[in-house]
């Protein structure tokens, strides 16, 4: 079963997703244009590289799980929630096409988390623009989509989407950036989900959300850093 769900992933991680997308919509216009037919050969080639790209997307998703098990194993919210955050398109709205990335909540207990709610977050240096996020239930062993509010001026039809926080920032604070020696740069935003389970005990588990700016934002992830039990 593990593998059958590897193999689902890669293919929608690579067909499904943005870039594949682009390229496709690039060949299409090509055709157009130039009023000439595209081999398959060109079309096996490049689906080729799809499967590859997929296949490397769907294994970082499966070792991020493991790094986050090995950190959870020893939080102190052992024996209530465990709850992990995703970046990823909705299983609802995959297929080819461009496709918006939205926060998941996966409980991965049996344990139930009531009242999850993520802290707001803003990296402007001027406050105009700030995500803010709805609040949920997580039953046992489920994941449930969290609604995205950004306010600020960020163009119509992007209000639901988390990356506007800080693409369309006029001004990132300099504690949210990173920057590495081959000219790469990001953002690196920090998150809070607070929960409590059945019996009214009180959770704090923090993340970050790390994206590559100078790229395609197919790196975009969230990390598991902590998770602490209040009361």
């Amino acid at each position: 079963m593990r593998i059958l769900q590897f193999f689902k992933d890669a293919g929608r991680l690579a067909v499904g997703s943005e870039i594949a997308a682009v390229i496709f919509y690039g060949i299409a216009w090509w055709e157009h244009a130039k009023d000439k037919p595209i081999s398959a050969y060109t079309f096996i080639s490049l689906s080729v590289v799809l499967v590859w790209l997929g296949g490397f997307l769907a294994w970082r998703k499966k070792d991020i799980r493991v790094k986050e098990l090995e950190n959870a194993q020893s939080s102190s919210c052992a024996g209530g929630p465990e709850i992990f955050l995703r970046w990823e398109t909705p299983k609802n709205v995959s297929g080819l096409g461009i496709t918006k990335r939205q926060f998941m909540a996966e409980n991965r207990s049996s344990v139930a988390a009531y009242r999850a709610k993520m802290g707001d977050v803003c990296v402007d240096t001027s406050k105009d623009i700030t995500a803010c996020f709805g609040e949920i239930d997580i039953p046992a062993h489920s994941t449930i989509q969290i609604e995205t509010e950004v306010i600020g001026e960020i163009g119509d039809g992007n209000s639901g989407r988390f990356d506007m926080v800080y693409l369309a920032a006029k001004h990132v604070m300099p504690k949210y950036e990173w920057k590495d020696d081959r000219g790469n740069s990001g953002v690196k935003i920090p998150l809070t989900l607070t929960y409590w389970d059945y019996a009214g005990h009180k959770y704090i588990s923090t993340f970050e959300f790390v994206d590559d700016t100078s790229g395609l934002g197919l790196d975009a992830a969230v990390n598991f850093i902590k998770c602490e039990r209040i009361n």
